[in-house]
């Protein structure tokens, strides 16, 4: 049902919101499951294999620093138990597939199976826009100031963070509903309010 409601969505209000984009070409490194979303209330390919999923902050940091390294590295499946953050998963009652690459996990949340995080993640990372690409972040999963701080710092022309508060000498647009929160939530809709994502996608540093 879950699939037939998305489904529906994507070509009706998603085919809208479509003709607001510019640049359909765009390749959203995302470190949650926020860029998934975007692609799917806006009717895009899917130009990136990280949909449906989330890093620990410390992995997503060391992901985008040598990004295509990880990319073209081999992907396997390690148990629970097994994982670095296995206090913070279990603490989340995490029980879906968790992906690691080289040093880095990464949690394949709305994933059935291994099998299916593994096809998805080869067949998406090759479809990937190496010129017009995104990186998103956000201070969830652990997030440190070190880490927000090497993301600003972080070569890239085109990245954006969001974060619960105003951090000094950190670029980062603030989601004020979150003020009191630990970390910003995934609500899309309230991105909105802050940052209008049309306007930066159609205006890309290309």
């Amino acid at each position: 049902m879950k699939r037939f409601l998305i489904s529906i969505y994507k070509k009706t209000i998603g085919k809208i919101n479509n003709k607001r984009i510019k640049n359909k070409d765009i390749t959203i490194i995302s470190n949650n499951c926020w860029g998934g979303i975007f692609y799917r209330n806006n009717n895009l390919e899917y130009l990136s294999p990280t949909l449906g999923l989330f890093f620990m902050a410390e992995d997503y940091i060391k992901f985008i620093y040598n990004l295509k390294e990880y990319i073209h590295s081999e992907l396997s499946f390690i148990s629970l138990e097994d994982s670095k953050h296995k206090e913070y998963l279990k603490k989340l009652n995490y029980k879906s597939p968790i992906g690691k690459i080289n040093d880095i996990e990464i949690m394949f949340l709305h994933y059935e199976n291994e099998q299916e995080a593994l096809e998805k993640w080869e067949r998406r990372k090759k479809r990937i826009n190496w010129n017009k690409i995104i990186y998103k972040f956000s201070d969830q999963n652990m997030c440190t100031y070190e880490q927000l701080k090497k993301f600003e710092e972080f070569n890239a022309k085109n990245k954006i963070c969001f974060t619960t508060r105003k951090y000094e000498g950190i670029d980062t647009i603030q989601l004020k509903k979150f003020e009191k929160c630990e970390c910003v939530g995934d609500d899309i809709k309230t991105y909105k309010k802050y940052f209008n994502m049309y306007k930066f996608i159609n205006n890309l540093d290309i």
